[in-house]
């Protein structure tokens, strides 16, 4: 039978092993990773992410934190990409700065244009705001 100190200390172990998966699952999905794949390197399934999220503030808030850093790595990469005159990187960068879809209204050297996204990206490489990849 388990003495009272072995119990605590068992349960501490638990409590310090499930900390640091979580901070393993963190890891990966602040690196871009989805949630799927961060889980299964961390060796979880992706619905017990879901409910330490719903049962630990603290990891729910960590978990917002990290999709923010993984998001501002895509959004660092197709902004290089845009600078290369990608077309469809300025197309999505539009779309992530708000301007998804239908007439957009913007200020530009010729004054105000109603263009769809598409335009828009036509119009930052005819103006030489970004320039065409090769």
């Amino acid at each position: 039978m388990a003495r009272d100190g072995e119990t605590q200390e068992k349960m501490n172990r638990g409590v310090m092993n499930k900390r640091l998966i979580m901070a393993t699952f963190l890891v990966d999905y602040a690196d871009g990773h989805s949630v799927t794949y961060s889980a299964t390197r961390a060796g979880v399934n992706r619905r017990t992410v879901w409910r330490w999220r719903q049962e630990d503030p603290t990891f729910d808030e960590a978990f917002q934190d990290a999709r923010e850093q993984g998001t501002d790595k895509y959004e660092e990469k197709l902004y290089d990409l845009a600078m290369q005159g990608n077309v469809t990187a300025i197309t999505w960068g539009l779309r992530m700065r708000g301007r998804f879809g239908g007439p957009q209204v913007i200020q530009d050297p010729d004054g105000p244009v109603d263009a769809s996204v598409e335009e828009l990206a036509q119009r930052a490489l005819d103006h030489g705001y970004v320039a065409r990849a090769d």
